[in-house]
């Protein structure tokens, strides 16, 4: 039974996707009245284009390579995750810090800290990885940097693949 088929009678079940004929429109959670708080009127997902800034130490790379980069932003929040390497880059060692720019989506202000975690993994399997934090914008406006906090072996930025999963307000 299509929703049209079910004005004013309860919905049951539907047997198609629910779509609005204008924007702007949404569904409310939660509430038995509609309240702009229990809105859920943004939702997208899709693919981004991380790009190399800047970096340090084993992240003194050129370029990025190897990328594969998803979002899904859900009302004002926007979650990233990306794997790439580090064209030209070293070994990755504590304190090393990337900076890349590509996020979908500008920040709000004056929120415009991201917050995130990577890892670097050698190889499936590997004990040789290094960890980090994606805590702040760097001093680029559209950065994110990414903060290397804690290495065990030696992780060539360059052949392992760095993994990295961010969120932040709109």
């Amino acid at each position: 039974m299509a929703l049209t088929k079910v004005r004013g009678l309860g919905l049951g079940t539907l047997d198609d996707n629910i779509t609005f004929s204008t924007s702007g429109k949404g569904v409310h959670l939660g509430v038995t009245s509609a309240t702009a708080s229990n809105l859920l009127d943004d939702y997208e997902e899709g693919t981004w284009t991380p790009a190399f800034d800047s970096g340090s130490g084993g992240y003194n790379g050129s370029d990025l390579s190897n990328i594969t980069a998803f979002y899904t932003k859900i009302g004002r929040m926007v979650y990233l995750s990306a794997s790439f390497q580090i064209t030209g880059g070293g070994n990755v060692s504590v304190g090393d810090s990337l900076e890349f720019t590509g996020q979908p989506f500008a920040p709000v202000s004056p929120h415009t800290y991201r917050m995130g975690v990577v890892s670097i993994n050698q190889a499936v399997g590997s004990n040789t990885l290094a960890v980090g934090v994606i805590a702040s914008t760097s001093s680029t406006p559209g950065s994110m940097r990414a903060v290397i906090t804690q290495v065990n072996g030696t992780v060539p930025a360059s052949t392992a693949v760095s993994n990295y999963s961010i969120s932040y307000p709109t």
